[in-house]
Parts: structure tokens; C-alpha cells; sequence
């Protein structure tokens, strides 16, 4: 014999036992929840602002570093003239070392600024247009074996003029002959060419006395130099 059992739904039946989705879960789950994701997104904020920071950082030293150009040449000519009793006479120098840092801003056609500069002349690169004899008593009155360099060493320059490719420099450096280092004051100009390269020329007075050289003379006192020097100078940088 089989036994037949049916079961009837009412469609009407009280169904309030069962709970809604959102009751099951615990509110205090729900709490955590908003809160991992509330440090989530602020991690992540702050990943995206140290990345931003990083790329602001680099750009800024890329930009500083091609602003910023050091240029070092052996080759530049310093012209030293002076006078006598008898004559003008002038010395000329075609080497030595000199190391700039300069800025080169790409969105002016002039040299911006030279934040550094630093020049080595060794005086027996100096060469007279009078021959070994003029050479020879420079040598003595520079004192060149005890002292085998003259040299500059910038202090400021501050640009107070410019136009089109040229721009002018008030500088104050160090210049040191013979053992002495006095501060001097001049006016420098500088040309800066289409090829990037850039020339500065300038002209300073001084005396010889100034740094403790004394003037020589020659044949017994005949001839006498004077104590008035001028030096000229052009570099390509």
C-alpha cells in the first residue's frame, strides 16, 4: 500500500518570521566596512599626492639642471698692457684654465646669470711683444717662481643690463697676483650665440703696486715701466 501525503502553501500565510537582507547583517559589520574603505581611499590619495610630489620634484631639478650649464675652456686670451718712459709695451697670454657655471635659461636669448666663475693663469703664459728681455724682468718683478699663478675667483654678478643675444654684469670677485688677493670691481659682457656657446669680454685697470709688485726697469734705470696696468680679456665659454 503507498501512502500519498500532499502539502498546501497558503499564499495568505504569515510570513513575517523571515527577515530582510539588510537585517541579517550586523550592523557593526556594516560600520567596519565603511570605515576600511574610508582608509582605503585616503591611502590611496595619499599614494597618488607622493607621486605627484616625486614628478613635481624631478621636473623642477631637470629644469634647474639645463638652466644651469657649467662650461670649462683652456683657451682665451688675457692682454696686459702698461707703459714706460720710453714706450707702450703689451703681454699677451692664449692659455690658462678657467670653469663657469652659467645660466642658460631657454626662454631668453642672453646669458640669465653667472652663478659661478673661477680663473687660473699661469704667468709664464704670458708673452711680450718686446721679447725674452720684457719677459724675462715681468717674470722677476711677478715673482713667478714662487708664485706661478694668477687667478680670479668671482664673487657676485649681478645683470643690470640686456638686448637681443648681449647682456652686462656688475662682477665682484677676488683677483690675486703675486701672492696678494685684493677685491676688485668691473663690468663684464657677454654674447650669447646661436651655437649655445658664449663669449664674455671685459677690461680692468689696476696697479701693480696695488699687489705688491714693483715696476721693473732696465737698462740701469734708462727705461721705467709705469705702475698703471690694463687688462683685457675674452673668453668663449
Amino acid at each position: 500500500m503507498t501512502l500519498v501525503m500532499f502539502v498546501h502553501f497558503n499564499n495568505h500565510a504569515d510570513t513575517s518570521f523571515i527577515s530582510s537582507p539588510t537585517e541579517l547583517v550586523p550592523t557593526s559589520f556594516v560600520l567596519q566596512i565603511t570605515i576600511k574603505l574610508r582608509i582605503m581611499k585616503k591611502e590611496r590619495n595619499q599614494r597618488i599626492g607622493r607621486i605627484l610630489i616625486v614628478v613635481a620634484a624631478t621636473l623642477i631639478s631637470t629644469l634647474a639642471t639645463n638652466a644651469q650649464n657649467i662650461r670649462k675652456n683652456s683657451a682665451f686670451i688675457v692682454k696686459v698692457s702698461g707703459s714706460s718712459n720710453l714706450h707702450d709695451w703689451t703681454m699677451e697670454a692664449k692659455s690658462g684654465s678657467i670653469e663657469a657655471n652659467l645660466n642658460l635659461a631657454s626662454n631668453v636669448s642672453y646669458l640669465a646669470g653667472i652663478q659661478s666663475l673661477s680663473f687660473n693663469l699661469p704667468v709664464k703664459n704670458l708673452k711680450s711683444t718686446e721679447g725674452n728681455l720684457m719677459d724675462t724682468r715681468a717674470y722677476d718683478a711677478l715673482k713667478a717662481d714662487k708664485y706661478p699663478n694668477i687667478s680670479f675667483k668671482l664673487l657676485s654678478a649681478a645683470p643690470f643690463a640686456n638686448e637681443t643675444n648681449k647682456s652686462q654684469f656688475k662682477v665682484i670677485g677676488e683677483l690675486t697676483i703675486c701672492g696678494v688677493t685684493k677685491q676688485i670691481e668691473m663690468v663684464a659682457h657677454s654674447t650669447k650665440n646661436t651655437d649655445g656657446s658664449v663669449i664674455i669680454t671685459g677690461q680692468q685697470k689696476i696697479k701693480m703696486t696695488q699687489f705688491n709688485v714693483r715696476p721693473p726697469s732696465f737698462m740701469f734705470g734708462a727705461l721705467k715701466v709705469t705702475d698703471n696696468l690694463t687688462i683685457d680679456y675674452i673668453v668663449r665659454l
